[in-house]
């Protein structure tokens, strides 16, 4: 067995867009023996090496030794209206990815892999852009071995919900290319 194959990685955000088909691709790759999920919810998957844990975000100091793998990748992120106010976007798509990447330093990860957006920015004036922005610069603040942040445009795709501002724009998108 090459080494390659011997990787592990933890998904944070699996049931969202991004996670879903990072799960997918992962579970596809060579190079990850062992993947491990965090998700607020069970999720619809069986996989010999796939191992789901269900846990709160709140709560992720219990599963602090989940951490200890090769590669930590994080989808996690909301929006306002699932969030219901500012606080609680912040909560998700700062202080749980925040956690997140300390707990990946306790454990000495080799790289810590975020979904961030196009546009994050510290000193944007639109919220969503701040806040991107300032997970992004606590993230470099720790020093962690490697980091790689990737800045989506916006996120088309199947979703549960429906997002009436995504569906205008990709139709305007479409009409534009």
């Amino acid at each position: 067995m090459s080494l390659l194959q011997q990787k592990s990685a933890l998904l944070l955000g699996a049931s969202g867009l991004v996670g879903s088909y990072l799960l997918d691709l992962l579970i596809q790759s060579n190079n990850y023996k062992n993947i491990f999920v965090i998700s607020r919810r069970p999720l619809d998957i069986k996989h010999p090496n796939v191992t789901v844990f269900v846990n709160e975000f709140d709560k992720l100091d219990e599963l602090k030794d989940v951490f200890c793998v090769d590669d930590v990748f994080c989808a996690l992120g909301t929006t306002i209206k699932k969030a219901q106010s500012k606080e609680g976007f912040k909560k998700v798509d700062y202080d749980y990815i925040i956690k997140a990447a300390t707990l990946s330093k306790q454990q000495n990860i080799r790289c810590f892999l975020l979904v961030s957006s196009i546009g994050a920015d510290s000193r944007s004036k639109i919220f969503y852009s701040h806040v991107k922005g300032k997970t992004e610069e606590a993230i470099k603040l720790l020093n962690l071995s490697s980091v790689v942040v990737f800045r989506p445009s916006l996120l088309l795709g199947k979703r549960a919900d429906f997002r009436l501002g995504e569906t205008l724009f990709s139709w305007v998108s479409s009409a534009l290319n």
